[in-house]
């Protein structure tokens, strides 16, 4: 629908259409004779204010200039000077301050014409010259489009600040042709950093002072083929009279003198899904309005506006507007359109229509021989709209599911496949086409139908792909991973630790007491730490060749007496071991080591902003980009000793970073409720940190409110996730919750796996026995957890430990373990892709059965990149009367 414009060197000349107020220029009388008005039969008389000057605009697109040609005798401008009373003098000197700067094509194609204009007096303290919202109104030749009414022509002038009518007159002396009676204007005068319009004492951003000058740009959407011929017309919205007596306090009649519609409308598209054929295919609008007499009870405030699109809607919506009609705060509304028309597909033109309080009537009684009846108190703007038109309507959806996806299944083994769960799109499903062997590029059918299966003879990883095909031949892929080992299966369970003695405090279900990592090169790492006496220990194996050869165990720090230990251990892409732990000592302060090419680094504070006092449960993990994080939680307890030089921090979640063997200063990155010093809590919370795929992070923690003895009475306890992301290396001011019933959700822990996606498992359930998985992509949270583990061997309500580990292929496993003495060590394997409910329905494999007398209290599981995995728990003896137990060893067993 957009039309090119071309235009000769010249443009044409056109009648004035813009009707002038009276001015005291200088303290002098108006002259001038009175004529009969000579009205529009169309439009009749129609003024938005005082005539400064008008001009031919010509453009020369080949030489790449514009020229303006004055209008400065009367005749020039046939009778406007007599009827308004408006000193011909005024005009002329507008017309010899108004210039073109230059002309460029812009890079969105449209011809870009600067413009100047200065006042004509030299500065001077005259609020009575002082002019008000002076507007180049752009007149041509172009045929009129009507929009509900409205004839005018919407797409020559592309950042037109609103559009309004005007009064055509018919000097014998202009040439006549036809213009629209509705057009187009730019802002001569508009700075938003100025205060709001004052008409009793002038001032604002919109206020063109002697001695002052302002520059706009007209954009003009033409071709060089183009013929279309323009006049300019500058106005002002003039009200004001005075004699050289009264000149520094003029009489401001607004709005009996000035333009009284609105003066900008701004239209932005905030979405747009409107598509041919669909009735019900919507979008959405925003409308700011400024009207600087808005709220002045001038008799002259905005009273309606309304929002319509010819051809889509079925008419005019009514717009709700808020704020003040000036900057920074203008009438705003946004609104839905639908597609109740059911236009077809293609660009159309919407119109913004917006009414004054004035009623249309004579007015302009002051200093003219002869009244103007006003008859338009309106201001519109035009925007255009695209329509589009898909042929072959919405696409099919595949769905291929199978058994338990993630599991690997042995040579020969039968794979069923099942497509039917596949969604047509605006046609059915016709083809269900597969591809056992499919390299990403290359389809090449292997079976068709819904319901296939197929088996692999011999060790192999496959994709296996299912395109649908609809009847209007639109398709879509789905694919699954498929690995198959000769020997699918857990090893027996191997105790690891038999020489080391542990103790393990009641609460500390979450999996603090070890840590594994992976580096690049696949060596597996393991810390953990015994009590009794205090010591932290670090032990690795490479995973080839089987079986697993551990190396030596290293000690790596050791210290008397006892104490709750938190270890953390993250590999970094340099293969570089970084180690994490918990002092014994009183403050319980934090401590790092690394290890590169076969040493340790000596232990060091960490760092000195994170200062000796009550950490709980400290994390450190590795992201995408290198970078090591910490997460900790500052609970009630010490605080720095006086002149250390240290800040006391409230009770909340931090967080820093390790690059280049330097902690950055810590940042809080809380807010929301977490434990509280004030009554106190019977535990602390636990949290989760996982680095996203684009190197930022991504933290969930428990916020946890439990009174204890001494504390406040009455008070139930209160449980919920909360979770915050960086952007661009900040976190936001506080965290936001995530799922909130009440005491149910419990020790969450994070995993990304290689599509991005991650990962969040929490303890679920009334019983808190229970434990499930929700997910978060594209910028959000699956609505709710879905159960995936049942509480196997579990007599009686005991907190689960888990954790997860995903292949470079996106194989995941989740691992499973409880304090119960006799449940089992579980296992279950999933693919990256999966849905919650498919991992759901996959087997839970045990690894360790429960024993009588045994718990097994944290778990870490580890892949080795090459399908194979190692999983680590704890072993106890269970004693409720107790909760200290001696001699907690560590077990493993590898899946291969």
């Amino acid at each position: 629908m957009t039309r090119h414009h071309t235009l000769p060197l010249v443009g044409l000349m056109l009648i004035p259409l813009a009707l002038a107020t009276s001015c005291a220029e200088r303290g002098a009388s108006p002259t001038g004779t009175a004529a009969p008005p000579v009205a529009s039969p169309a439009e009749g008389r129609l003024q938005e204010g005082a005539l400064l000057s008008s001009f031919d605009l010509g453009i020369d697109l080949v030489a790449a200039s514009a020229t303006l040609t004055p209008h400065r005798a009367a005749t020039a401008i046939g009778d406007t000077y007599s009827e308004l009373g408006l000193a011909p003098a005024f005009t002329e000197m507008f017309g010899r301050n108004f210039e073109v700067l230059g002309l460029r094509h812009s890079g969105s194609g449209d011809v870009e014409v600067d413009f100047r204009i200065r006042h004509p007096f030299a500065p001077a303290i005259r609020p009575d010259l002082a002019i008000f919202n002076v507007k180049a109104w752009v007149v041509s030749d172009e045929p009129a489009t009507n929009l509900a009414g409205v004839a005018t022509v919407p797409d020559l002038v592309t950042n037109a600040a609103g559009y309004g009518r005007m009064w055509l007159d018919t000097a014998a002396s202009a040439p006549a042709f036809a213009a629209a009676p509705v057009q187009p204007y730019i802002l001569m005068r508009e700075d938003t950093g100025s205060d709001p319009f004052n008409y009793q004492q002038p001032a604002g951003f919109n206020v063109l002072f002697p001695g002052m000058t302002s520059e706009a740009t007209l954009a003009l959407r033409l071709t060089p083929a183009s013929q279309v011929r323009f006049r300019i017309y500058l106005t002002a919205d003039y009200g004001q009279s005075a004699v050289r007596a009264t000149r520094q306090n003029p009489q401001y009649e607004l709005p009996q003198f000035a333009g009284n519609a609105p003066w900008k409308i701004n239209v932005t598209e905030l979405a747009n899904s409107l598509e041919a054929g669909d009735p019900t295919s919507s979008a959405e609008y925003k409308v700011d309005i400024w009207d600087w007499k808005h709220g002045y009870s001038l008799g002259s405030d905005v009273v309606s506006a309304t929002l319509e699109i010819p051809g889509v809607t079925a008419g005019p919506l009514t717009l709700s507007l808020s704020g003040t009609g000036q900057d920074p705060s203008p009438l705003t509304a946004t609104t839905f359109v639908v597609n109740t028309s059911n236009a077809a597909e293609g660009e159309y033109w919407g119109l913004v229509t917006v009414t004054d309080q004035a009623a249309a009537g004579v007015g302009l009684l002051e200093d003219l021989r002869t009244p103007v009846t006003i008859t338009s108190y309106t201001t519109y703007q035009c925007f255009p709209v695209q329509v589009t038109f898909s042929p072959l309507g919405d696409p099919p959806i595949a769905v291929l599911s199978r058994a338990c996806p993630g599991e690997a299944v042995a040579p020969g083994a039968l794979i069923s496949l099942d497509g039917s769960g596949s969604l047509p799109g605006s046609s059915a499903i016709v083809d269900f086409e597969w591809d056992f062997d499919y390299d990403g590029s290359l389809f090449q059918i292997d079976a068709t139908g819904a319901l296939v299966s197929t088996s692999y003879p011999s060790e192999t990883t496959k994709v296996i792909a299912l395109r649908v095909r609809a009847a209007d031949a639109q398709t879509d892929l789905a694919t699954t991973l498929v690995t198959v080992l000769p020997t699918a299966a857990w090893g027996a369970p191997v105790r690891l630790t038999n020489t080391f003695s542990q103790k393990e405090l009641f609460d500390t279900s979450q999996n603090t007491s070890n840590a594994l990592s992976v580096g690049p090169d696949g060596r597996v790492h393991l810390t953990w730490f015994t009590q009794l006496p205090y010591q932290v220990w670090h032990q690795s194996f490479m995973p080839s060749p089987t079986p697993i050869i551990w190396d030596t165990p290293e000690m790596i720090y050791s210290s008397g007496g006892g104490g709750l230990g938190h270890v953390s251990c993250q590999t970094g892409p340099d293969n570089v071991t970084h180690v994490m732990y918990t002092l014994n000592s009183a403050g319980r302060p934090r401590q790092s080591v690394s290890k590169s090419g076969g040493t340790w680094s000596a232990p060091a504070t960490v760092p000195a902003s994170i200062h000796p006092g009550q950490w709980d449960r400290c994390l450190m993990i590795g992201n995408a980009a290198g970078t090591m994080g910490f997460l900790g939680q500052w609970s009630r307890g010490d605080q720095p000793p006086a002149g250390s030089g240290l800040p006391a921090l409230p009770n909340d979640m931090y967080f820093s970073t390790l690059n280049a063997g330097v902690w950055s200063p810590l940042t809080r990155i809380g807010g929301a409720d977490v434990v509280t010093s004030e009554g106190g809590s019977a535990r602390v919370p636990s949290h989760a940190l996982v680095g996203t795929a684009d190197g930022e992070w991504l933290a969930v923690w428990e916020s946890l409110y439990t009174p204890f003895p001494g504390g406040p009475t009455g008070v139930p306890s209160l449980c919920k996730l909360i979770w915050s992301q960086t952007s661009t290396g900040s976190w936001p001011a506080e965290g936001t919750d995530l799922y909130n019933d009440g005491p149910d959700y419990d020790l969450p822990i994070l995993a990304r796996s290689p599509n991005g996606r991650i990962w969040l498992g929490a303890r679920i359930g009334s019983s808190g026995d229970a434990w499930g998985l929700v997910t978060y992509e594209g910028g959000s949270w699956s609505p709710s957890f879905t159960q995936i583990f049942s509480p196997t061997g579990v007599t009686f309500s005991r907190l689960p430990c888990t954790q997860f580990s995903f292949d470079s292929q996106g194989r995941g496993c989740l691992l499973v373990s409880y304090r119960e003495p006799t449940a089992p060590v579980q296992a279950k394997f999933f693919l990256q892709d999966d849905t919650l409910p498919t991992i759901a329905a996959c087997t839970q494999q045990v690894i360790e059965p429960g024993l009588t007398g045994v718990g097994k209290p944290m778990c870490q599981i580890a892949s080795h990149g090459d399908g194979r995995y190692t999983a680590i728990w704890l072993t106890t003896k269970y004693n409720p009367g107790n909760p200290y137990t001696e001699n907690t060893e560590i077990e493993y067993a590898t899946w291969e």
